[in-house]
């Protein structure tokens, strides 16, 4: 979660970076979601990460990136990054 998108896409490809998505860099944008307040951003980022949250991106967010860029129904894969951001 982050209330700045380039920053924190900045961060995650930083050299120095010491975050688990360290080994795929570099990252690029495929999706992110605006919300208002913190609490539904985080109830959002925990839903995403169960299987039930990881199936609905893969249908319902991110098909048509994943079809353009591969041709093939979207699977996580290294550098792929999908971000939550809480509206400003």
């Amino acid at each position: 979660m982050t209330n700045n998108i380039k920053r924190r896409l900045g961060e995650h490809n930083s050299k120095d970076s010491k975050l688990a998505t360290a080994r795929y860099r570099p990252l690029e944008l495929a999706a992110y979601i605006a919300v208002e307040d913190d609490n539904r951003a985080i109830g959002l980022e925990r839903y995403f990460k169960t299987g039930s949250g990881k199936a609905f991106l893969k249908k319902r967010i991110l098909p048509d990136y994943a079809e353009a860029s591969s041709g093939k129904p979207y699977e996580a894969r290294h550098g792929d990054y999908f971000q939550i951001q809480r509206a400003k």
